[in-house]
Formats: C-alpha cells, structure tokens, sequence
C-alpha cells in the first residue's frame, strides 16, 4: 500500500509536469503567433511608408491641376490614418511581446516601434503642409481670376480708344492737349498691364493652375503683346503730328520774322538818314534780300510741304484754313520784296554822300595823329634844341593842311541837314570836337615850343655861368699849386702868407657866382628828372664835386 502511494503520487508529479510543459508550449506558441504578427504589422507599415513617401512626391510631378493634389492629398491622408490604426495594434502586440520577453526584446520593440511612429507622422505632416500649400494655392488663384477678370473688363473697354488716330486741329497746342490725354490714358492702361504682369509673375512658376485662369491668362497676354504697341504707335502717331505742326508753325515763324525784319530795315531813313550807319545798312539790305531765293522756296515749297503732311490728319474746317492761310504767305512776300527794291536804290544815293565826308574825316584825323608826338627823351641842351625844331615843323605841317579841316566842316553841314536827330547830334558833336583837338593841338605846339625855348634860354644861361665858375676855381688851383710853402726866410713867409690871403680873398668873392650856378641848376635838374634820371643824377653829380672842389 505503501509502494501504491508513492506511485500515484510519482505519477501524480509527472501529470503536472507535463501539463506544465504542454502549458508552457501553448504559451510559446502563441507569443511566437504574436511576434509574427508583430512583424508583419511593422514590415506593411515600413512598406507603406516607403510607398506613400514616393506616392507624395509623384503628386507633386505628376502634372496635375491643384484641385487634384489636393483630392489625391485627402486619399493619402484616410491612407495615413488606416497605417496608423495598424501601427496602434503593433504597439500592442509589441508591448505583450516586451512583457514576456528579456530587456533586449522589450528594447529592441520600443526602438521599433518609436521610429515607425515618428517616420508616420512625419509622413502626415508633409502630406498635410503640401495640402495645405496647395489650399492656399487654390485661394490665390481664385483670388488672381478675380483680379484678371477685372482687369480685363477695363481694358476692353478702352481697347477701342487706343487703337484710334482721332483727327486733330492745326494748333500744336491742341495735340499737345491730346497727348497730355494719351499719356494719361497710357498711364492708366500700363497700370492695369503691370496688374497683368503682376499676375503673371505670380504664376510663373505654378503648376496645375485651373483651366479658366489658363484662359485668362491667355486673353490678358493677347493684350499684354498688341496694347503697349498700340499705345506706342498711336503716342508716336499724337507726337510725331505734333512735330509736324511744329516744324509748319517754324516755319511760318521764319516767314513772318523774314518779313518783320524787314520791315523794320525797309523803316530805317523814315525820320531822317542815318549816315552813321549807312553802309552797314546797305550791305545788310543786300545780305538781308539777298535771300530773296531762299524765303521764296521758304513759301512756294518748305510751307506747302510741310501744310501737305499735316492735312491728312486735319478736320475739314482746319484743312480750308490752312489753304487760306497759305494764299496769305504768298500775297505778304510779294508786297515786303517790291518795297525793298526801292529802300536799296535811296541807301545806294545815300552811302556815296557819306563816304564824301568820311574820307575828308579820315584826312583831317590823319593829319592830326601825325602831328601829335611827344617829345624825346633830354639828356642835353642839344636834345633840348632838336625837340623845339621838331614842334616848329609840326606847326608848319598843320598850318600848311588848313583847307582839309575847312573842306570837313563844309561836308558835315551839308550831311546835317539830311540825317536823323541822333546823326545830327553825333556829327555836330564829332565836327565840334574835331575842331577843338585842331585847335588844341595848334595851341598845345605852341605852347610846348614856347616852354621849350625858354628853358633852352635858362639852360643856355646855366651852362654859360658853369663854365665861367669851373674857370675861376680851375684859375684858382692852378694859382694855389704855384704858391712856395717851404718856409726859406722870414720875408718869404711873409710873402706867402699875402699870396694866400689874396687868393682866398679872390675865392670868396666868386661865391654868388657859385649860387647863382646851383640856382639855375635848379630847373635843368627838375627837367632832366622827368625824362632822364641817370642824366639827372650826373649833373647832380658834377654840381657836387664842383662844390667841393670850391670848398677845398
């Protein structure tokens, strides 16, 4: 009995241990099942992540309009979601894995499992920022329809306008006028073209752009390449009629200021003749009409051409003016070019009287500029007497021409009472003062001669008085130098001392001749400081050593 329970209870242990181990391999069967699960969960979530990764960016290469990318955006983000309700059963199964398995296991798991779930999300939010993106793409290019749909119902409108060549008046202040408005309307049809432009560098680098916008687009760059050209030809139109108008008004200016200049020479003479200017006027009426060609071409041909390239684009009322007007130019020049056949005939008659009085003018001006001199520099009295001669032959010279100042004042009376109030002045004045400087000049030649001639009197009396004084000192050395002054006797000094006391005696008695030499040295010297200083300063020098030799 004994040996019986210790068997049941043997067989008893080996029940249990094999129910345990049949336990323990249906559990390991099953965390095998689970980890076969589990990987296969995280192989589809790797693969999907890899696929909707290039699913992204094939969306974004795929040409597709932005409405579509974003519908395609939506489906990938159900996808998305669908992943992450498999990875969420994952975690599960990996966090029962990690429960039965070592630290390594439940390591390895988490690692796994943490990078899945970030590679998820930030698949999701790539997918949900390039949706976004395109959203907003969406909301632009909804907006941007809007704004060209504007635009391009305003210039429409205008598209008319810019296009015409309006006809216009003679006036270039009138075209001015116009294109002041084109420049206005420019202004305001390039403003809408940069809206275009804005636009269109907006887009410039957008795809999938829905097909309405497409055709916008498309209508606005139809515009965007004919309007700034139109724009152009038609300022180019405005500007170049108001060149023409212009250059017709410049030319009808140079007609009208030809003939007032004209007119204004054809008036010289008409309160009296200006002698004065008389040959230049004649010459300048000969330049001035000489052109008579020229202003004929000027009217018959430039102004016909020019009036021929504007009428086209003139009203009827502004084409019968211009014809008027043109009839006008030519009746005007006729009547200016028979006038100035008679002014030149009476400048002619005119000039040869003056040229009279001019010519015994110059004569008379003649002789006095060779009568005018001044005198040579003195350095002696024999300069002093070659000046004196030289004024006595000028006053021989202009007494001898007397008849040629006569003859001018005769001609000047006669040109007097034909010219104008200021040419009668001017002549009254000239002969006045062409007299006076005759008059002078005698006056002052006879003057000078006088002045002259007395001074060389003086001088001559200088000298003489030099001479006589540089004799007696000269006298006086010689006798000094013959007086004995070694002493021999007694009656020797005494002789000596009466020869000395004489001669000095003799040589205080000459001195008033002495004065009287430096006081007429006086004037020679003031005379000769003018005109010759170095001669000046050797007189002086003379006088000086004269007087000390007097003195000694």
């Amino acid at each position: 009995m004994g040996n019986t329970g210790e068997l049941q209870g043997i067989n008893q242990q080996q029940d249990d241990l094999i129910q345990a181990i049949e336990s323990q391999i249906a559990k390991l069967r099953q965390l095998l099942l689970l980890r076969e699960q589990f990987i296969a969960l995280i192989t589809e979530i790797m693969t999907f992540i890899t696929k909707y990764t290039e699913v992204v960016r094939d969306i974004e290469k795929g040409g597709h309009t932005v409405q579509e990318k974003i519908k395609k955006y939506d489906d990938v983000i159900v996808k998305i979601q669908e992943c992450e309700a498999m990875l969420a059963s994952a975690t599960d199964k990996g966090q029962q894995i990690a429960a039965e398995g070592s630290a390594v296991d439940r390591n390895n798991v988490t690692e796994q499992l943490q990078s899945l779930k970030q590679q998820l999300q930030a698949l999701r939010r790539a997918v949900e920022k390039q949706r976004e993106q395109h959203e907003m793409a969406a909301a632009e290019h909804k907006k941007l329809a809007v704004e060209l749909e504007a635009v391009l119902d305003w210039l429409h409108a205008n598209e008319a306008t810019v296009r015409s060549r309006p006809l216009l008046e003679r006036d270039p202040a009138s075209v001015q006028e116009q294109i002041h408005k084109h420049k206005a309307l420019a202004e305001n049809v390039n403003s809408y073209l940069d809206r275009v432009r804005a636009v269109q560098e907006s887009i410039r680098h957008e795809e999938g752009m829905p097909g309405s916008l497409m055709e916008q687009m498309s209508e606005a760059n139809s515009l965007l390449s004919t309007l700034p050209q139109e724009l152009e030809e038609r300022g180019k139109y405005l500007e170049t009629n108001r060149q023409l108008r212009l250059e017709y008004a410049a030319l009808k200016e140079n007609v009208y200021a030809w003939v007032k200049e004209a007119d204004s020479k054809l008036q010289c003479g008409k309160h009296g003749v200006d002698f004065e200017s008389v040959i230049r006027d004649l010459e300048q009426h000969k330049i001035f009409f000489s052109s008579e060609a020229s202003i004929r071409e000027l009217v018959s041909q430039q102004i016909q051409q020019a009036a021929d390239r504007i009428w086209p684009s003139l009203t009827g009322s502004e084409q019968e003016e211009l014809s008027r007007e043109q009839q006008q130019h030519t009746q005007l020049l006729k009547n200016t070019l028979n006038s100035a056949r008679s002014r030149q005939a009476q400048l002619e008659q005119n000039v040869e009287i003056w040229r009279d009085y001019c010519q015994t003018l110059d004569k008379v001006r003649s002789v006095l500029a060779r009568t005018q001199f001044s005198d040579e520099p003195v350095t002696s009295l024999a300069g002093l007497h070659f000046n004196i001669q030289k004024i006595t032959h000028a006053l021989n010279d202009i007494h001898n021409q007397q008849s040629e100042i006569d003859l001018l004042n005769e001609r000047g009376r006669e040109i007097t009472r034909q010219s104008d109030l200021a040419n009668r002045e001017y002549i009254e004045k000239q002969l006045t003062n062409i007299n006076q400087e005759w008059n002078d000049l005698v006056s002052g030649l006879e003057n000078r001669r006088d002045t002259l001639t007395k001074l060389a009197q003086h001088w001559e009396e200088f000298e003489s008085k030099w001479q006589s004084f540089e004799s007696l000192i000269s006298g006086n050395e010689e006798k000094a130098r013959h007086i004995d002054t070694v002493v021999r006797s007694k009656a020797q000094l005494k002789e000596a001392k009466q020869t000395i006391q004489e001669l000095l005696s003799e040589v205080e008695g000459q001195r008033s001749l002495q004065a009287e030499v430096l006081f007429l040295s006086g004037t020679v010297l003031t005379y000769l400081t003018v005109f010759s200083e170095p001669s000046a300063q050797m007189l002086k020098g003379k006088l000086d050593q004269l007087t000390d030799t007097y003195k000694k």
